[in-house]
């Protein structure tokens, strides 16, 4: 359904602003495809028309959907194979790939695809957006439409009002006004800005319009089935609740907690799978959500602790139910046939540095160990201020093998994103992981992240160069930088130096293309639904691509323990005790240590830990 109604509307609408036809190939999508309700389940909504299909994004590269359909494994049906093959064709030369090759040189293709590094961005289109949880929730898309419609009209006001536009005043409504504006932000916008900012800003409320309509399918067909199919009265009942939910939560803000977890898992499908495919799920779940639990279980007793936990276990299952096609490196070997790695964050410290551990906290740990679920995962924010009851139940999930929550110190988070990041004590407060393991600010007129940052930086590679100077010996071509042939090194010092070299050139390589594609996503591969999620998008009318977040420290590095275990057996072995010289390491590398069994042994069993 992804790649047939991309292709319908954007055939249609050649010549239209980009930004526009993006907003109206989400809406063909979400107000066409079929919907359906699995049985028994109390949060719906599924991102493809039946539950055993997966969505493609066209926009991105033809070559993976030509993948896809030579994979061979009966992916996709008979019947769609001659309309699959000629929407490829039409996508050919206008997706994202196309248009980031004509800036880039035949090096930075070749690793953006196979090399050192592979970017996720230009290889399959994928992003991280973390829009503002709490953002959404407090105002609800209809607040947020209001938002957008103000500052519309004051933009178009303004254009038709002034006499001279080298002269223009600013009219963003801050929220609140930045104290530290970037140069840029300072200088008075030009007319094609402001013609720009209606743009996104229509987009915007198009998709808007769209999310309101699809929630509003799922409500009827509820609706339908309580009426006219359904005849246990418990489950009709449970399908007239679901109705009036997904009702209110197209444009109301949510106030219980049913409410905020079908918000939330309406807002993940489309913004991580149906708009752009992405990864991550950097929100803090018992914060965002507190508000609700808060007022059904605990003030007005309407919702039971076991009804909620059994309201948080199946936000568990909904969630790694609906996934989109990747590309074969990383549907293959990176991620396991689960590319969104959604891994919420809970525990840490409120705005005030306050223990922000609660009950909600509590019951879904208890949740994740009876759904017993692979994902999403999660992280803690441990600090010392962390309630004991929350650390047990922490430690006992752990304990019963499920793989999560990760662990990690919130003040050497927090710290990171003051000292490197310029962010604010309370925006660094704020902080859930994006993706993995990072942390990114979630709150403030800054916060929450717009792309996917990383290129997934395979680290062995730098260290083969350094072995080879600069040659690759499985591509059989001259990859890297020439530096030096380390059978001539004297000192372990040099082959740090040598390694460093290798690394820093891929690196800078990788960033630079990185940089590039942002630009791209700016100007051809827009989300304004996702937009609709960060404050900065409502005010500014730009997209998420546009850069205007607090960053963070994110890098996507495989295989990096390898690396130093290996730099400090070279060391022992090599430079230190000088038992085998370099030449010997290499020759028995370049022969995959055939006949050299003792010497793979003494490599493999050199001390390592604590380097």
């Amino acid at each position: 359904d992804r790649v047939y109604w991309s292709t319908k509307v954007f055939s249609e609408t050649e010549g239209e602003p980009m930004v526009l036809r993006r907003a109206k190939a989400l809406n063909a999508l979400i107000e066409n495809q079929p919907v359906f309700i699995v049985d028994q389940s109390q949060i719906v909504g599924f991102s493809c028309a039946r539950p055993n299909e997966f969505g493609l994004q066209p926009e991105t590269s033809s070559a993976i959907l030509w993948d896809w359909y030579y994979d061979g494994r009966g992916y996709l049906y008979e019947k769609d194979k001659e309309w699959y093959a000629s929407a490829v064709d039409y996508w050919s030369d206008k997706n994202l790939m196309t248009w980031v090759d004509r800036f880039l040189t035949d090096e930075e293709k070749m690793n953006s695809n196979l090399g050192v590094w592979m970017n996720a961005a230009y290889s399959a289109g994928f992003s991280s957006p973390h829009p503002q949880h709490d953002f959404i929730y407090e105002k609800g898309f209809d607040g947020i439409r209001a938002m957008i419609d103000h500052n519309y009209g004051k933009v178009w006001d303004k254009i038709h009002t002034t006499p001279a536009f080298s002269e223009t005043l600013d009219v963003r409504d801050r929220i609140p006004p930045d104290p530290n504006p970037r140069e840029r932000e300072r200088r008075p916008e030009t007319l094609q800005e402001l013609l720009h900012k209606l743009d996104q800003w229509n987009a915007m409320k198009m998709t808007l319009d769209g999310f309101k309509t699809w929630t509003g399918r799922y409500s009827r067909l509820a609706k339908i089935v309580a009426d006219n199919f359904e005849e246990d009265p418990k489950r009709k009942a449970e399908l007239v609740k679901i109705s009036e939910i997904c009702a209110k939560v197209g444009g109301e803000k949510p106030e219980h907690l049913h409410e905020v977890i079908q918000l939330n898992h309406f807002v993940f499908l489309i913004t991580r799978i149906m708009e752009r495919h992405a990864m991550g799920y950097g929100f803090r779940l018992d914060q965002t959500w507190w508000p609700q639990y808060k007022r059904d279980v605990i003030d007005e007793k309407t919702l039971t602790r076991e009804e909620a936990v059994e309201l948080l276990g199946e936000f568990q299952i909904r969630t790694p139910e609906n996934t989109y096609g990747a590309f074969r490196p990383l549907r293959r070997a990176l991620t396991g046939g689960i590319p969104n790695v959604p891994v919420p964050t809970i525990g840490g410290v409120d705005e005030k540095g306050r223990d922000a551990c609660n009950d909600l906290t509590d019951d879904l740990l208890e949740a994740l160990r009876l759904g017993r679920c692979s994902m999403p995962t999660y992280v803690f924010r441990w600090h010392p201020k962390a309630r004991i009851e929350t650390l047990k139940q922490v430690h006992e999930t752990i304990r019963q093998g499920l793989g999560y929550p990760s662990i990690q110190h919130d003040g050497v988070c927090i710290d990171t994103l003051m000292d490197h990041f310029d962010a604010s004590l309370e925006e660094a407060r704020s902080w859930a992981n994006v993706v993995c393991m990072s942390p990114g600010v979630t709150k403030g007129p800054k916060g929450g992240q717009g792309v996917r940052y990383s290129p997934d930086f395979i680290s062995v590679k730098p260290l083969v160069y350094a072995l080879n100077n600069g040659y690759d010996p499985v591509f059989g071509i001259q990859w890297g930088p020439k530096t030096g042939d380390p059978r001539e090194f004297k000192t372990f010092e040099e082959f740090w130096d040598v390694w460093k070299t290798q690394m820093r050139y891929f690196a800078d390589m990788a960033c630079r293309v990185r940089n590039i594609l942002r630009v791209g996503e700016s100007e051809y591969f827009q989300s304004p639904f996702t937009a609709c999620g960060f404050e900065r998008c409502v005010r500014d009318g730009k997209d998420v691509a546009d850069v205007g977040e607090i960053s963070n420290a994110w890098v996507t590095i495989y295989c990096w323990v390898d690396v130093p275990d290996s730099l400090t057996a070279v060391k022992k072995l090599v430079f230190d005790d000088k038992k085998y010289t370099m030449a010997q390491l290499i020759d028995a590398l370049n022969n995959n240590w055939e006949g050299q069994e003792e010497m793979r042994l003494d490599f493999a069993r050199a001390p390592k830990w604590g380097n």
